[in-house]
C-alpha cells in the first residue's frame, strides 16, 4: 500500500537564513547531484544579509538555510542546507516598479529531520 502524502502549508512554513526568517520570500528550490546542493531563492526587493555576504561587508561568507515545513502550524520536517554561499544574483524590476532579487547558492550538504 503506497504511503499517504503529507501536504504542508507554504504560508505557515518558515525559511530562515542564519536563524532569521527571510521576509518577502517568493520561492525557494533546490537540486542535489554529484555531491553538490544548488538552489535558488527569490525575494521581494532585496535581502540585505545576502547582499552583505556578496559585497564582503558581512562578517560571514557562508550561511545556513533552514526550512521548517509545517502542517496546521506544527513543524513536521526540517531541511538544513549547510555551508551555503551565493554564486549568482539577479535584480529584476517589472513595468509596475515591483522589484525582486534572485539568489543562486551552492551548499556542502542537506540534512532532513522529521
Amino acid at each position: 500500500m503506497p504511503a499517504t502524502p503529507t501536504l504542508v502549508s507554504a504560508n505557515v512554513s518558515n525559511v530562515k537564513i542564519n536563524g532569521e526568517v527571510v521576509p518577502g520570500l517568493q520561492f525557494i528550490d533546490d537540486k542535489i547531484g554529484n555531491g553538490r546542493v544548488e538552489g535558488h531563492l527569490k525575494v521581494s526587493s532585496v535581502y540585505r544579509p545576502l547582499e552583505m555576504v556578496l559585497t564582503g561587508s558581512g562578517s560571514r561568507k557562508t550561511f545556513q538555510i533552514l526550512i521548517e515545513l509545517k502542517k496546521q502550524g506544527i513543524t513536521i520536517m526540517t531541511l538544513s542546507f549547510d555551508e551555503c554561499y551565493v554564486t549568482r544574483t539577479n535584480f529584476l524590476m517589472n513595468a509596475n516598479g515591483v522589484s525582486t532579487s534572485e539568489y543562486t547558492f551552492n551548499g556542502t550538504r542537506i540534512r532532513q529531520r522529521f
